[in-house]
């Protein structure tokens, strides 16, 4: 059983290599959720990242269209905890990425 701490790192590093074309595609429902709702809370400050994401869950669902769920079901079901949360987390370690601090320490 991983934590919660653990699993929102995975999300945020599944997010984090699709939002930068690191991976291109997901492989469960639940990834693919996630992608999509990450693609939409950093249209407005990541267009390109957020274009990435959605377009892995998009090619996800274009094979599994049952898969779509709203936010509140991927929230019962634990797939995403927090959109805000997400969004701040995402986007902080995508900036940080660009800036060139991932080449410190």
């Amino acid at each position: 059983m991983t934590t919660s701490r653990a699993g929102e790192a995975q999300m945020l590093n599944l997010c984090f290599d699709l939002a930068l074309g690191r991976k291109g595609t997901v492989q469960s429902a639940a990834d693919a959720n996630l992608a999509r709702f990450a693609g939409s809370v950093l249209r407005s400050r990541l267009p390109q990242e957020s274009a990435r994401l959605k377009a892995a869950a998009e090619e996800y669902f274009s094979n599994n269209p049952e898969t779509t769920v709203s936010f509140d079901e991927a929230f019962d079901r634990g797939w995403v905890t927090s959109l805000p949360r997400l969004r701040d987390m995402l986007s902080e370690k995508l900036r940080d990425f660009t800036a060139g601090s991932h080449l410190r320490a």
